[in-house]
């Protein structure tokens, strides 16, 4: 008779104090947020007054805002800025960031550099539909999707792909299944290795216990979402054939420097690492000054040695 008592006070206790835990924390950290995009740089710090400047360069331009649909029905937003070139850069913010945000800098030096821009949001990001994000997994086949948008455009048949964080990521999963006549290469900024590894560096700084909910909110993440936050992106670039720039700070409290340091040992492409001294999270590039614009120059060179940034006259209908 204990024994039958027993069953359901454990199960309670299990509901109460994992399962219900475990869908917090799902909604917690994978749902989408009310709070305005974050922003890698505030007043203040260090360059955030050519931050500033950049994003209001970008922000005054003829932005065309754009749309599709992803392979499961959630509607994807973004933005172009179609300056007639040859060659297109798609860029992919960090969580709860915004592309505007994340690539101010990048961008401008990419309008000089002769591409046009594709911002886009991730699902459950900005403008995009969605509940909740994957940290990559989904996402890795909506940036699929917007690449065959961008094969209907001109200049869309030249891509240099952007990521910083998430976005990093999202490439990296992505890297191996890319279109290598279009995708010529790849910036990969402080992405992080697995998405099961961020969050429980996540849950740790919001001291959420993870690792008691860790079996009960992979299972759910898989069973409801549809993803397993366990895979590593460094399996994919095994296989890529993307050139690809791996750009990281050395003071990035986010993101450890070390797991870039592991997704480039596994990239079989063509490859540079660059460490920027001082930098944290999502700043690599804007620290970087000189050094950090000449490792983008030499993955440009490298992978469209053969693309010229004028207008190209090939349109796919």
């Amino acid at each position: 008779m204990q024994v039958l008592w027993l069953i359901p006070a454990l199960a309670g206790m299990y509901v109460l104090f994992i399962l219900l835990p475990s869908l917090a924390c799902i909604q917690k950290v994978l749902g989408r947020s009310k709070k305005p995009p974050r922003c890698q740089t505030r007043p203040g710090m260090p360059g955030y007054e050519a931050w500033q400047r950049a994003k209001t360069d970008l922000d005054s331009r003829p932005w065309q805002e754009v749309s599709v649909s992803a392979k499961d029905g959630v509607p994807l937003h973004g933005a172009f800025l179609d300056q007639g070139a040859a060659r297109t850069a798609l860029c992919l913010h960090g969580f709860l960031a915004s592309a505007g945000n994340n690539f101010a800098q990048q961008g401008v030096f990419l309008l000089e550099e002769g591409f046009n821009l594709l911002f886009v949001d991730h699902r459950a990001h900005g403008l995009s539909g969605g509940r909740y994000c994957t940290l990559g997994l989904r996402e890795q086949e909506d940036l699929l999707t917007w690449l065959d948008w961008l094969k209907t455009r001109p200049g869309g048949e030249s891509v240099l792909v952007c990521g910083i964080s998430m976005g990093g990521s999202t490439a990296a999963f992505a890297s191996d299944r890319m279109d290598g006549a279009q995708v010529r290469a790849m910036l990969i900024d402080c992405a992080y290795l697995s998405p099961e590894r961020q969050i429980a560096r996540t849950c740790r700084m919001m001291h959420i216990p993870w690792p008691v909910m860790r079996g009960t909110t992979l299972a759910l993440v898989r069973l409801l979402l549809g993803a397993d936050l366990r895979r590593s992106c460094g399996d994919n670039l095994k296989s890529s054939r993307v050139p690809a720039l791996f750009l990281y700070g050395d003071a990035d409290e986010t993101v450890p420097f070390s797991e870039g340091q592991e997704l480039y040992r596994a990239c079989a492409a063509p490859k540079e690492w660059l460490l920027i001294p001082g930098a944290g999270h999502a700043l690599a590039f804007p620290m970087g000054g000189r050094e950090a614009e000449n490792a983008l120059r030499r993955l440009i060179r490298r992978g469209f040695a053969q693309i010229k940034p004028e207008q190209s006259e090939q349109f796919h209908g």
